[in-house]
């Protein structure tokens, strides 16, 4: 049994051992080491493995720093084992990249592979985490193993409910059929009236109301109804069923008769004409009132009030209908109306749903009028202004009232000024949420302003004060500008392309939570970083932009530039970056590129609008999310930090060096880097053109790859943009032909062609390589060491701008207060109504501090909670107590 078991388990290793060297092959594209993202460390087989957010601890779990035996133990051991035990617990897999040299020695004879053994030592180093990937996956395929177990067993009992669950609807499908056919019987003969105090019996009439769940009779009907028009009332006579139109009721005798329904509005408190009697009732107006509602749509008279004292009887006003939930297009008519709780369900549907299109959901009420046999026309026009006006009276609530700023980050916050002071802010542009050109569109304003979207008039005046010192170029970029050695088809500024539209996309710039700070739509593409130092040289407004700020190159968009690009402007290689990913803004387009299919062929105005209410969304729902998002952040740098320790120290035992010679080696790097970029050795030759033909090629045909996932959105597109590439790969191969006819100190193959790492690129070199592995390794290291500190920073200024917030509203409340105690009538209705604002603001900001208060035990020391889901509870409450002091140290 032994022998048998120690035979598994080698068949094991060396199956693991396999899947390792063919995941190593298959990644790197560009030949480059250490490939990991930082901040995503994303594997395609535990996708969904990073994306499971962690959860606020419940009730049970201790509070105010302590943790339980079962965690202390659990902790102990991941710091024991830090490759294994922290990656199962977390559920966070770091990729363990090997370096290029497997890859590279596909190219070499094997001579040249036993030579470059006997050269580099680093064999060693291979062999150790060929060794180290191995043992892990062992103990990530057990921990999965036991992962699945537990799964399989709840997708049983799943299995076993929905298996019960059918057969119950089966089995009882007939009975519940009759009770649908039998509910459309009449159900209330002789039974009383449901009516509160009404002692009449049903007999052979009455009506049933399937909005009160009540029977009643004819009296009851008409004062109760009279005033709740919107209710489905189905009248039952000898059997016989029909149901009525909402100006429809019956008399004792069981006939129908018409009557004006009025728009039910609240009753002021005195006679508008003699301003002493409170004996008011509700009538129906003289006017025509078409009220849209949930339920479709409802053709009513408009309110009025009657006076039983004096007899005046005075039309209800603008506000009348507005305090009562129903919004007019136009502030001065009447005549269209639209219910605040149908406006409240289209905002959060539009904004939650993208792409959710305003006529379907405008022909959704129309089929429920026509349920309910009424006029099914429902203007699109007036519903989108009365939409517009209820939209940002909101926003106006909002920042008015409660004080929010819906472009502020409150980690992201100065903790003495309480002034924005972002770490790093991420702008990009997205060529998806276009708008078309449209030549007869009516002039119309944009409810927000430039509140996030500077205006069109705006945009052309700066961009002609910057025309005047930097002109526009008519096709590219210029070869200055250039990133790598060749110059490349996508980066046009004019492009025919966008020839019909008038918005060629939006640029957002978002900080390193997701937060959007600001947003103008593009027009024309530029090249940021030169264009902006030249800029500033000329413009001195514009010299603040690159001196006080860095470039920051992300990982997954270094993969695209240039060797020395990477070695120069990789952001994780600056001190103080932390774990800036340089990707924020890609996971906000995520989810805006979808609002194109309603906003192309929007107006200009209303696009703007549309946008903006949309980042003020977003950004609410990501002040949400906050907490659970820094904590994160937090256990990932933890457990990396320490991985990526070991890894240096094994890197710098092998290289026989410390580690206080690893700043001299980036030097060296960024000396050979810059040496190359400002190298004029190069004679031009026919072997240089073609060297650089080929290089601008590949750079070709990787934009044209990214340019299909992420901007062509259509088929037509994405397929013409598909025969570019075999159009490009053709052409390549005729060039690749002639330099290896025409070169005798080295061959180009397919595979050169396909990474991006010719064999007459500097950067070829493998100590070039070993030398940017270790220090990549090294900077990743000191970037996570630097998120631990900035992530209990970030918590702490979290709660500090909440507990600044909330003090300065309940100071507002008390000037309120004094201030309401001197007035009377309107001022003092106002007053105390913004009272009732700030105090529901007040309850907010307390639930989002208690929730935040929750993740207290991952801050308060080096060991992290093992983010395990027996500790977490989302359906409990917090059992953070209002006056306790010493949960919020625990940040500190």
């Amino acid at each position: 049994m032994e022998k048998k078991a120690a035979l598994s388990e080698q068949k094991k290793v060396e199956r693991l051992k396999r899947k390792s060297e063919k995941r190593r092959m298959l990644s790197n594209p560009l030949n480059l080491p250490l490939r990991s993202l930082y901040g995503d460390f994303k594997d395609h087989e535990q996708d969904n493995d990073d994306k499971k957010p962690i959860q606020r601890p419940s009730k049970k779990q201790p509070q105010q720093g302590k943790i339980t035996e079962h965690a202390t133990s659990e902790t102990k051991n991941a710091s024991d084992n830090i490759i294994l035990k922290t990656v199962e617990e977390t559920q966070i897999q770091p990729e363990i990249q090997h370096g290029p040299e497997s890859e590279c020695t596909t190219f070499e004879t094997a001579d040249s592979q036993q030579q470059s053994l006997i050269e580099f030592p680093n064999i060693a180093l291979e062999q150790l985490l060929d060794q180290m990937e191995v043992e892990a996956s062992a103990e990530l395929e057990a921990a999965q193993s036991s992962r699945n177990v537990f799964s399989c067993e709840k997708k049983k009992t799943a299995d076993v409910e929905f298996a019960k669950a059918e057969n119950m609807w089966e089995e009882r499908q007939e009975e519940v059929y009759v009770t649908v056919l039998t509910s459309h019987a009449s159900s209330g003969h002789e039974r009383i009236c449901d009516a509160v105090g009404c002692k009449n019996m049903l007999k052979d009439h009455h009506i049933r109301c399937e909005d009160c769940r009540h029977h009643y009779c004819w009296s009851c009907d008409n004062l109760i109804h009279y005033q709740s028009p919107f209710h489905k009332r189905i009248f039952y006579k000898n059997e016989n069923s029909r149901v009525l139109d909402l100006k429809e009721f019956i008399n004792s005798k069981g006939s129908l008769y018409q009557l004006a329904v009025p728009v039910p509005v609240f009753k002021p408190p005195a006679c508008k004409g003699c301003l002493t009697s409170t004996q008011v009732s509700l009538v129906a107006g003289r006017q025509f009132s078409c009220v849209i509602t949930s339920n479709g749509r409802f053709d009513l008279n408009s309110a009025a009030f009657y006076c039983e004292k004096c007899k005046f009887t005075g039309e209800a006003e603008m506000a009348d209908y507005i305090m009562s939930g129903f919004w007019p297009p136009v502030p001065d008519k009447i005549t269209f109306l639209v219910c605040s709780n149908l406006l409240n369900m289209c905002y959060h549907l539009k904004l939650l749903t993208p792409g959710t299109s305003e006529r379907k959901f405008l022909e959704c009420l129309s089929a429920m009028s026509t349920e309910g046999s009424r006029c099914p026309t429902v203007n699109g026009p007036m519903f989108a202004k009365a939409s517009q006006a209820h939209e940002f009276t909101r926003h106006l609530v909002d920042t008015r009232v409660k004080n929010m700023d819906k472009l502020l980050c409150r980690v992201c916050v100065d903790l003495d000024t309480g002034e924005p002071a972002l770490l790093s802010g991420h702008p990009d542009g997205n060529h998806k949420l276009t708008r078309t050109n449209r030549k007869n569109e009516r002039p119309a304003r944009a409810w927000y302003g430039n509140e996030v979207i500077p205006q069109k008039e705006e945009f052309q005046l700066l961009k002609e004060s910057i025309d005047k010192v930097k002109p526009q170029s008519e096709k590219s970029i210029g070869s200055r500008q250039l990133c790598g050695n060749s110059e490349f088809q996508a980066s046009k500024e004019v492009s025919m392309r966008y020839k019909s539209l008038d918005e060629t996309g939006i640029l957002m710039a978002s900080c390193g939570h997701g937060v959007i700070h600001c947003a103008v739509n593009m027009y024309e593409v530029c090249h940021y970083w030169p264009w902006l130092k030249a800029l500033g040289d000329n413009l001195k407004e514009f010299k603040p932009l690159f001196t006080e700020m860095y470039p920051f190159l992300s990982r997954l968009h270094g993969q695209a530039h240039a060797w020395y690009c990477q070695v120069l402007y990789f952001g994780h290689w600056r001190d103080g970056a932390a774990g800036t990913l340089g990707e924020e803004t890609e996971q906000v387009f995520a989810w805006f590129s979808r609002y194109y299919s309603v906003t192309h062929t929007m107006s200009s105005s209303r696009r703007n609008d549309h946008l903006t209410a949309a980042i003020f969304y977003w950004n609410s729902r990501k002040e949400k999310g906050l907490a659970n998002f820094i904590t994160r952040r937090l256990v990932t740098a933890l457990h990396r930090e320490r991985f990526y320790s070991q890894r240096l120290e094994v890197y710098l035992k092998n290289r026989k060096i410390r580690e206080e010679d690893l700043p001299g080696v980036q030097r060296a790097l960024e000396k050979e880097a810059r040496d190359y970029l400002s190298s004029k050795t190069r004679a031009p030759s026919h072997l240089t053109d073609l060297q650089n033909e080929l290089e601008a090629i590949h750079f070709e045909v990787i934009t044209v790859h990214d340019r299909i996932s992420s901007v062509a959105n259509s088929c037509k597109w994405r397929t013409k943009m598909r025969r570019r590439v075999t159009v490009l790969k053709t052409k390549a191969a005729k060039v690749i032909n002639e330099i290896n006819n025409i070169s005798t100190e080295f061959k180009v193959t397919a595979e050169h062609f396909s990474e991006g790492v010719f064999p007459w690129n500097e950067a070829n070199q493998l100590s070039f390589k070993e030398n940017f592995k270790i220090v990549d390794c090294w900077m990743l290291r000191k970037r996570n060491a630097e998120q631990i500190v900035q992530s209990k920073k970030e918590m702490d200024q979290f709660l500090k701008c909440i507990e600044r917030h909330t003090t300065s509203i309940k100071v507002e409340i008390d000037e309120l207060n004094k201030e309401a105690n001197s007035l009377d009538g309107l001022e003092n209705r106002i007053h105390h109504a913004a009272i009732n604002i700030k105090k529901s603001e007040l309850t907010r900001l307390k639930v989002l501090h208690e929730d935040a208060l929750c993740y207290g035990p991952y801050f308060n020391n080096s060991n992290p909670i093992p983010c395990s889901d027996s500790l977490f509870d989302d359906d409990e409450d917090s059992d953070v107590s209002d006056d306790s002091d010493e949960e919020e140290e625990i940040f500190l």
